[in-house]
């Protein structure tokens, strides 16, 4: 990315990982390495559907993979209406999930990025922490 002044483009690599801890390594067994060929893909899902709605496996290719990715992290409709966002109230923290239980809302899975926390008078959207965003060497 780069801002007005024109200075060089951070690419993706270049960022540094979050944490440094893998929480999903198997320590118990004394498998800390990860293979990038069997650990990366076990950690995508089994399939995705790609725009024209066919099955895809991820792990098949590398450009398969990035595909993958790219859908399961796409913010496309939220940027859409990011500056209209303000209209529909207050910008604060939602409250927590036994509350939103408390309120009558049903918890329900949401498998879209932006989704995540949107909620009716009946329903709240949650989607789970994929996989992929747990692990520092992905």
């Amino acid at each position: 990315m780069s801002d007005q002044d024109g200075d060089v483009e951070m690419t993706r690599a270049a960022q540094p990982s979050p944490f440094h801890t893998s929480i999903l390594s198997d320590t118990d067994r004394g498998v800390d390495e990860l293979d990038i060929d069997d650990a990366y893909a076990s950690l995508l899902p089994a399939a995705y559907r790609d725009a024209h709605e066919n099955s895809i496996d991820p792990s098949a290719s590398e450009t398969t993979m990035l595909e993958c990715i790219d859908i399961e992290l796409n913010l496309k409709r939220l940027a859409d209406v990011h500056d209209w966002v303000w209209l529909a109230g207050r910008s604060m923290p939602p409250p927590p999930l036994h509350y939103q239980n408390l309120l009558g809302r049903q918890i329900q899975v949401a498998e879209q990025m932006d989704m995540h926390l949107v909620w009716s008078k009946s329903k709240i959207w949650i989607k789970s922490i994929e996989q992929f965003l747990m692990e520092p060497r992905f």
